[in-house]
């Protein structure tokens, strides 16, 4: 699989017009089409491209009728937000910036592709497979799209590529299959690597390998051997996930493991597959729907297919069906919930035979006392059975909106994590224990309130000895004005101190959060239940009144919050533009957005209009699982706005 996704990243590589550049521009040509525009055209007469691909396809994305989906696209918010001339600034500028970026690009091909101003007008099909005689270690893509009016256009640009391409040592070679010319462009460097396409009517039929080209057109032609569509699996998961089918996508998992097995020189590969549990994990299907309903702009279904009973990690992630509660410490404004029914102990032993198929010193660990027996007869406290032991079956989270705070700061973000418990003086007792652990006794690390115990984590103190550069970075970032205002946006704590964890144990939950969110929740708990939030009773009575996990949000509250963010890191970055090695990241790890230190590489957040202007435009997710006897089901709703 690591060679796989080295191979891949080779031919992406930006250079010359050779075979890595002649790929990267095709895969531009093919997959260019965005939801902004579409082109009302005839398509080829053709079976559909599941009936056209080998039944050792590893993955397959397919959008059913481009012209269709720009159309329904068209009709949803995120289209109108696209076009309020509230964004026009922002969306203007992020377009000239586009557009200067292509002018002055040195790359040819390009300039060509985005000038080609072309869209696909009925079937995109994009597949992934294993090479001929190759396996999955370089694998190939294959894509049917139906141009439509568009196939002149796409011939002139392939054949002024190729063109140009000629100047650098490609060769294009025409060879004729079936009474159909496959055009392939042939570099003698790499022989294994020959990007080629054919039009059938207005279909263009593309590879990184020629050799993939032609079982397709035989089974056009009537031949070809057995197809994706002929495949149970696929069928039956793509069925289970209907009936909108805008967008598809097929992943073959019993394949993909399948070529990894065969290609692990070592034989490790097939023993760390059965001792995940995952030998009967089969496939994952996923279909969306746009603009399906005239209350939704957007739905999806999904379904990890599980032959047989769940093992190993699925054991582990098997969730239990049952009924959305808010306990009475959730927050009064929460914006967003999710809920995840974890049964820690199946969890938790299910855990433990994987480790122990690796590694049985290790797993010994897993039973080994976190606390030792104590002079005075105390017993030792073990993870298994003196905290795992005690929980319940639920994991929750709730995050809130203190718009308390000042306009200009924003509003200031709470968490509360909470984990069922089936016995509470027992696993309070036993955290207590650990708690007394890392914080070494200090007598201020723990507070009661309101018949409650508030045990505090000083993260800085804790984590100190072990990370030395955690001061100064801290420190650091405190110097920088910006930095700091947002920072106590966020947090609501001054920018140069870092919030300290806490949890508490009430009769049904061990509560987790910063200091101020648990204290929140046992205040809370103290005055009751009140109603809840009009935006959480609509999204749950939009789902099952039985499931296993669920996400439910305020689409409108969650991204005011990412606006004001993106708004204060565009501030931010001019108050450190004199710092040339400062940049401005928001998010989470190497996932987040970056920006440059002028905020203006291709996204300039400062040109985003107030976001009550455009408030209107966001509505309600819900989100659910389940699982089932056939794997684990979800479901994606998007709910309009009133």
């Amino acid at each position: 699989m690591e060679n796989a996704v080295k191979t891949i990243q080779e031919q992406a590589k930006p250079g010359q017009l050779r075979q890595p550049a002649l790929c990267r521009m095709l895969t531009f040509c093919f997959l260019s089409p965005v939801l902004c525009s579409c082109l009302i055209a005839r398509g080829a007469n053709l079976p559909r491209p599941a009936q056209l691909l080998p039944a050792e396809t590893v993955v397959f994305a397919e959008v059913s009728n481009f012209t269709q989906l720009t159309e329904q696209f068209k009709k949803t918010n995120y289209y109108k937000l696209y076009k309020d001339p509230a964004m026009a600034p922002f969306i203007d500028d992020l377009k000239s910036k586009l557009d200067e970026k292509v002018r002055k690009s040195e790359d040819e091909l390009v300039k060509a592709v985005l000038g080609m101003d072309a869209l696909p007008s009925g079937r995109v099909a994009v597949a992934l497979l294993p090479g001929p005689g190759q396996g999955f270690a370089k694998p190939h893509v294959l894509m049917i799209i139906e141009w439509g009016e568009a196939k002149a256009k796409v011939q002139d640009v392939l054949d002024n590529v190729l063109a140009k391409a000629a100047k650098e040592g490609v060769r294009k070679k025409t060879e004729e299959y079936r009474g159909v010319n496959i055009i392939a462009a042939v570099h003698e460097s790499e022989a294994d690597f020959s990007p080629s396409y054919c039009f059938i009517d207005d279909c263009l039929i593309g590879s990184t390998n020629s050799d993939l080209l032609k079982p397709v057109i035989a089974r056009i032609k009537g031949g070809g051997g057995v197809a994706l569509a002929d495949d149970g699996d696929y069928n039956t998961a793509i069925k289970a996930v209907g009936p909108h089918h805008d967008i598809d996508l097929y992943v073959n998992l019993k394949q993909l493991k399948k070529l990894i097995i065969a290609e692990d020189p070592a034989g490790k590969a097939g023993p760390i597959v059965s001792n995940l549990g995952l030998d009967n994990v089969i496939s994952f299907s996923f279909a969306a729907g746009v603009a399906r309903d005239g209350g939704s702009d957007s739905s999806g279904k999904a379904l990890l297919r599980v032959d047989g009973e769940k093992e190993g990690v699925c054991k582990i992630l098997e969730f239990d069906s049952a009924a959305l509660r808010v306990p009475k410490f959730a927050p009064a404004d929460f914006y967003c919930a999710t809920y995840f029914n974890f049964n820690f102990k199946e969890a938790f032993d299910a855990l433990g035979r994987i480790i122990t198929g690796i590694s049985p010193q290790m797993a010994a660990i897993l039973y080994m006392p976190l606390v030792p027996a104590s002079p005075d007869g105390q017993p030792g406290l073990t993870i298994k059975a003196d905290v795992i032991d005690h929980l319940g079956s639920e994991l929750l989270s709730f995050r809130s909106l203190d718009k308390s705070s000042s306009a200009s700061a924003g509003p200031k973000i709470e968490i509360v994590v909470a984990i069922a418990t089936n016995n509470r003086a027992a696993i309070e007792g036993s955290l207590s224990r650990l708690h007394a652990l890392f914080s070494m006794g200090k007598p201020d690390a723990s507070r009661l309130l309101l018949g409650h115990t508030i045990y505090t984590i000083d993260l800085a103190a804790l984590l100190g000895p072990f990370m030395p550069g955690i001061g100064p970075s801290v420190r650091s970032l405190a110097q920088s004005p910006a930095m700091s205002h947002r920072k106590a946006s966020l947090t609501g704590l001054p920018g140069n101190v870092m919030p300290k964890l806490a949890f508490t144990v009430t009769d049904t939950h061990v509560v987790m959060g910063i200091e101020a969110a648990v204290e929140g929740a046992v205040r809370k708990l103290s005055t009751g239940s009140g109603d809840l939030p009009r935006w959480f009773r609509r999204a749950r009575a939009a789902i099952p009144d039985v499931v296993g996990l669920a996400a439910l949000q305020d689409d409108a509250a969650a991204a005011e919050v990412l606006w004001k963010t993106l708004k204060e890191a565009a501030e931010e970055a001019k108050l450190s533009s004199d710092e040339s090695d400062r940049g401005i990241k928001v998010g989470l790890g190497s996932a987040g957005l970056s920006f440059s230190q002028t905020g203006v590489d291709f996204v300039n957040p400062g040109l985003l209009p107030d976001f009550d202007a455009v408030r209107k435009y966001f509505g309600i997710s819900a989100t659910y699982g389940i699982a089932r006897q056939d794997g684990f089901f979800f479901e994606f709703k998007y709910l309009n706005p009133d």
